[in-house]
């Protein structure tokens, strides 16, 4: 054990340690201890949360396969994971090499060990490309912000995910305004039942999950989507946001996308208009 002792305020060289502050760090194996003015706080190891695992993906977008790599950074312990959505828990499914991923996952990892509590559940989705609509005409109007322009409405069907590093590189679509349409045209009639946004969020940059998503073709509508969570406080990710439509044969499809009226009070911007950023339409 390591003592560390801090002398101040000296009045004069006869009243040492009279107005002396003490602090003491006590570090042991089974027990962290804080220690101050002769009294002693303890924190048990087994009140100590671990970190969620840290995930690493060849692609979370992909058309044949994609590879996941999972560490915990800590000595002795287990991962356990479910791809289905599914809650994890010390019963799930156990983590010993890397995953290979054949279909559209919802990720979800979790780590374990006996003399620490487990740590928050990490999830991802991951989604392999059912329809390649790269050679779709698509229009988005109004124009992103110039600032997040991307490589224009083509941004949205090239099959190519953004990062959370969103200032770099030409991934993302940012817009801030209170309405945005996307007009999707595919090169012939197809069937499908949901439709796929691939999103950012990142609230600490004013960027948030859109409040509503509605999908119509040929005037009618086919689809819609509330996102009730989407202005409560969430962790930076990127995202995708599923949209159930009608089940049919498709070739037009408009999408309208409504961010949140403002940022919500509990937020330093407060009362603005958030952004929403965009990187990939998907259908399947």
């Amino acid at each position: 054990m390591r003592i560390l002792r801090g002398v101040a305020n000296r009045q004069s060289r006869n009243s040492v340690g009279q107005n002396s502050a003490v602090l003491v760090f006590c570090f042991l194996f089974t027990w962290i201890g804080v220690c101050q003015s002769g009294k002693s706080m303890f924190l048990a190891m087994d009140s100590i949360q671990l970190a969620a695992p840290r995930i690493q993906i060849d692609s979370i977008l992909f058309k044949d396969s994609a590879l996941v790599t999972l560490n915990s950074g800590v000595e002795g312990s287990v991962m356990r994971y479910s791809t289905n959505g599914s809650e994890v828990s010390e019963k799930s499914m156990l983590y010993q090499r890397p995953l290979s991923l054949s279909a559209t996952a919802h990720l979800k990892i979790r780590t374990f060990h006996p003399e620490y509590q487990s740590s928050e559940v990490r999830e991802q989705f991951i989604y392999k490309i059912q329809n390649d609509i790269s050679g779709a005409n698509i229009r988005v109007f109004p124009d992103p912000n110039e600032n997040y322009e991307g490589d224009g409405s083509k941004t949205l069907v090239d099959n190519l995910r953004g990062t959370v590093n969103f200032r770099n590189g030409k991934r993302w679509l940012g817009f801030q305004v209170s309405e945005i349409n996307i007009d999707l045209e595919l090169s012939e009639a197809t069937t499908v039942e949901k439709v796929v946004l691939g999103t950012l969020l990142d609230q600490g940059s004013w960027i948030f999950l859109p409040d509503s998503i509605k999908i119509s073709s040929s005037g009618s509508s086919v689809g819609t989507l509330k996102l009730v969570n989407s202005g409560r406080a969430n962790n930076k990710k990127v995202d995708f946001v599923e949209i159930p439509i009608q089940k049919g044969s498709y070739k037009k499809l408009n999408i309208t996308i409504v961010p949140l009226r403002e940022i919500p009070d509990w937020h330093p911007g407060k009362g603005t208009m958030p952004w929403v950023f965009l990187d990939e339409v998907l259908i399947e």
